[in-house]
């Protein structure tokens, strides 16, 4: 489906509140397996140490300065 260029200035400047990108938060993830999935895609980057997360049908280890791509409804194995 292609977006209007009214929709994509809407994106652009954040007024699209279902589309437009989240604020970055600095959290520490869990130290115990866990399971879920998001209703928006993310991107976490690595700051230090490492772990694997199990993406669907792929597996990623993140570490320092590494990023990992979590599509919006993926399911997500964080395995500490």
């Amino acid at each position: 489906m292609e977006r209007s260029d009214r929709q994509n200035q809407q994106i652009l400047h954040g007024t699209d509140k279902e589309l437009a990108p989240k604020p970055a938060e600095l959290v520490t993830l869990p130290s115990h397996r866990n399971i879920h999935d998001h209703d928006y895609t993310q991107i976490v980057i690595g700051l230090k140490g490492q772990t694997k997360f199990d993406i669907s049908a792929s597996t990623a280890l993140l570490g320092p300065a590494k990023d990992v791509w979590l599509s919006r409804g993926a399911s997500t194995l964080l395995a500490a």
